[in-house]
């Protein structure tokens, strides 16, 4: 049965009073339901898009698409909207800022680890202030007609 026999069996079972044959289905109402249970789960290869496009270091797409198959198809995976969460709060970290982004870890490392479980210390840049020098020529140039 392909896709689209097994989503008009899923309407007629919901929306017709569950009157199907499990003849046309092999005799077995649990095949049936496993099988829509399935579909239902289907990856979505959009999601693995989105997170790609939200994720800062685009190293290893392969990799990392593998391994979001693999922990989705375990029901390991959090809602995108959880992950697009996560990875935002993790661009805005102290460690993802390190070394100019050194240290944010390839997608694939990331989802394997549940990286949308770390806490993250926020990274503030650090102000600059302005020295004695810059002040002085500062005054200087507006004292010369500088605005």
């Amino acid at each position: 049965m392909n896709n689209r026999e097994l989503i008009d069996k899923i309407a007629e079972m919901l929306f017709m009073g569950n009157n199907y044959s499990t003849a046309d289905y092999g005799g077995s109402r649990e095949n049936f339901i496993y099988d829509c249970l399935k579909l239902a789960d289907t990856n979505n290869p959009a999601d693995f898009e989105q997170f790609w496009e939200a994720y800062p270091s685009k190293i290893s797409k392969g990799q990392a698409e593998r391994t979001w198959n693999k922990l989705k198809k375990k029901h390991k995976l959090p809602e995108l909207s959880i992950l697009q969460d996560a990875i935002a709060v993790a661009k805005a970290s102290k460690k993802w800022h390190k070394d100019k982004g050194d240290y944010i870890p390839n997608p694939s490392t990331w989802l394997n680890a549940k990286g949308w479980l770390d806490e993250h210390e926020e990274y503030k840049e650090e102000q600059t202030t302005v020295g004695a020098d810059t002040g002085e020529a500062m005054r200087r140039y507006r004292e010369e007609g500088g605005k």
